[in-house]
């Protein structure tokens, strides 16, 4: 009997070869249950066997993994009843199952099978007819091509991104010497794609950033396996220096954890970096204009000052004039005049007082819109007189005083109020 470790050890070389180019020769050499049984068991492929009539004899752990079915729910069936082949692939499906039973020659070909779950994968399969004691078996070996498409797939695009891409793709050697460079990088520093393997990473860092490069970039990378911030970088054509964001990281060995290159992925952020100057610049030019302001500001307030100053002592030279000149005549004149004419002084008193006051320029605002006699009126109503002083005084009418009376009130806003009119111009 075999030892199960060579066993073992046959059923993997089978497995990686799984075209059965060899499998008769193994066979002739290894014919037994136990070597059959134990390269079912191993194979890290689907493998199934099948009778003259297309029943399942036999079938591997990776078979029932890949369709989902277990082996005690599918021996017996046919394939054609199974479920797995697709209904419109099974004419070609029966028709290549009765080419390999009279042929001894391998034959391959690529199926999609329908899973227990709905899912559809496709298998690279390869068969074989073998003759145990006068009986006709096929055996069929198949290898789930899904995950190899879909690898293919992404590798697809992944190409397809790094040839469009605006960014600068590079591959090197930990030693810095570049295998690889995309198409855009390759134009941004300024060489051609067939000479990127001649150059080292450090050949396009300008002079003055190669320190940081050896103290901070390298030494990160090598400590945690990645690093990520701005350089420039020159093309080596015309010299322009190339503003970037870089993010740099390692390319491990997935079994053993060894280093094995060095990748990285620069975005060029020159536009970025020309708005950063132009937005610092108007901030710049905002500050100056916000303190030009502020000194304009405080100018003007100096100047609103001086002009209340000003407007104060000139009152006071009014106010003054007035009671050193016009009151003592107007006192002289009302010594000798009648009850009426002294009425009539006090008004001109009460207006006089009233020249440095907020009562005239209140009164007389537009938003009021009050006529030349209104405003008389108003100025007599403040000073105490009744309807019939201000008709006498104005010779008017009683009844054309109290029509004034009233658009005075409607004008000031006073109509719906319960507010006397002589209160409120004296507390105008």
């Amino acid at each position: 009997m075999l030892g199960t470790q060579n066993i073992k050890e046959t059923g993997r070389k089978v497995s990686e070869i799984y075209t059965l180019d060899k499998v008769d020769s193994l066979f002739g050499a290894r014919n037994s249950r136990e070597w059959f049984r134990v390269l079912f068991s191993e194979a890290p492929v689907a493998m199934c066997l099948f009778d003259e009539e297309g029943r399942f004899v036999e079938i591997n752990h990776r078979a029932e993994t890949i369709s989902g079915y277990e082996k005690k729910n599918i021996i017996g069936k046919k394939f054609t009843e199974a479920g797995l082949v697709l209904p419109d692939d099974l004419p070609r499906a029966i028709e290549e199952f009765k080419k390999q039973l009279h042929s001894e020659e391998a034959m391959t070909q690529v199926v999609t099978m329908r899973c227990r779950d709905g899912r559809r994968c496709e298998l690279e399969c390869h068969s074989r007819r073998l003759d145990f004691a006068n009986n006709k078996l096929v055996l069929l070996v198949a290898r789930d091509n899904t995950e190899k498409k879909k690898a293919q797939k992404e590798l697809q695009s992944l190409t397809t991104i790094l040839k469009f891409s605006n960014e600068i793709v590079c591959l090197s050697r930990l030693d810095g010497k570049v295998l690889s460079v995309n198409e855009w990088g390759a134009k941004r520093v300024g060489i051609d794609l067939d000479q990127v393997t001649l150059l080292n990473l450090i050949d396009v860092i300008p002079a003055h950033l190669v320190g940081k490069v050896r103290d901070e970039l390298l030494p990160q990378l090598r400590a945690r396996g990645n690093w990520e911030g701005e350089l420039q970088y020159t093309n080596l054509t015309t010299g322009e220096l190339i503003d970037v964001h870089v993010m740099a990281f390692v390319i491990m060995d997935q079994a053993t954890g060894t280093p094995l290159y060095l990748a990285s992925i620069a975005v060029d952020i020159g536009e970025r970096k020309k708005a950063e100057k132009a937005l610092e610049k108007s901030a710049m030019l905002l500050q100056e204009q916000k303190k030009a302001l502020e000194e304009k500001n405080i100018a003007l307030r100096e100047i609103i000052s001086t002009i209340e100053t000003e407007k104060h002592n000139l009152k006071k030279l009014i106010v003054a004039h007035a009671e050193r000149l016009l009151m003592p005549m107007l006192k002289k004149l009302s010594r000798r005049a009648t009850s009426l004419d002294k009425k009539y002084i006090g008004f001109l008193e009460s207006g006089i007082r009233d020249l440095t006051s907020s009562f005239g320029v209140k009164i007389t605002n537009n938003n009021f819109r009050l006529t030349l006699r209104e405003v008389e009126i108003c100025n007599l109503i403040r000073n105490g007189s009744n309807n019939k002083e201000i008709a006498r005084f104005l010779n008017i009418s009683l009844r054309t005083v109290e029509l004034h009376r009233n658009h005075i009130r409607r004008k000031l806003h006073l109509n719906q109020k319960d507010i006397n009119l002589a209160s409120f111009l004296r507390s105008q």
